[in-house]
């Protein structure tokens, strides 16, 4: 099985500071969503955009997430707009080519 990236972007109508709350709040949530492996949250604090990069086990459980609530009340949140969202499936290489040296960093 392939493993899916969604990426979630959107404008922010917050500060950088509230938008940190925000995610802090989000966090305990999405350690509970189905399938998902990994979450990333960033902040492009210059463009004033955000959005997070997600790690799914399967094309299904990733566009579950994406049809289900969390990001339903994303799109009607007030602290953003424009919400973009993208599936894409993940070239996972083996660890150890993944860089030089990623090898040694795991063996640390």
């Amino acid at each position: 099985m392939t493993a899916v990236c969604v990426q979630i972007e959107f404008a922010l109508r917050c500060s950088l500071q509230r938008y940190h709350a925000i995610a802090g709040e989000a966090a305990p949530r999405m350690a509970e969503v189905p399938g998902l492996e990994a979450k990333w949250w960033w902040i492009d604090a210059d463009a004033a955009r955000a959005g997070g990069v997600y790690k799914f086990e399967s094309r299904r459980a990733a566009e579950q997430y994406l049809a289900g609530p969390i990001v339903s009340g994303l799109r009607q949140a007030w602290f953003c707009e424009g919400v973009q969202t993208r599936v894409m499936e993940l070239l996972e290489p083996r660890a150890t080519e993944a860089a030089p040296g990623a090898s040694k960093l795991l063996a640390d």
